[in-house]
């Protein structure tokens, strides 16, 4: 019985190590995001673009956990598909 709790505890605190990168991204995402003038920069800067695959094998990796599934899709449908196409329509 311990051996069980101590495991979903230790996949539980994994988890969270996970989510915590993954806002972490999302902060300096957020940050490129209002730094860009352009739409093109949001697309082709360099950086951007790796944090946004950063932040999507994140989200991969957290979806393998069962109750943070949805919280990892919400993640990278935000910061990886909505927020740029909201910006193709402001910009």
């Amino acid at each position: 019985m311990d051996s069980i709790t101590s495991q979903q505890d230790k996949q539980s605190e994994e988890a969270l190590i996970l989510l915590r990168r993954a806002k972490a991204y999302i902060i300096h995402i957020k940050r490129g995001y209002d730094e860009s003038e352009t739409v093109e920069q949001i697309f082709a800067d360099e950086r951007l673009v790796r944090l946004r695959k950063s932040l999507f094998l994140e989200c991969e990796r957290l979806s393998q956990f069962p109750n943070f599934r949805r919280e990892a899709l919400d993640l990278f449908w935000s910061y990886c598909c909505y927020k740029p196409i909201t910006y193709l329509k402001i910009l």
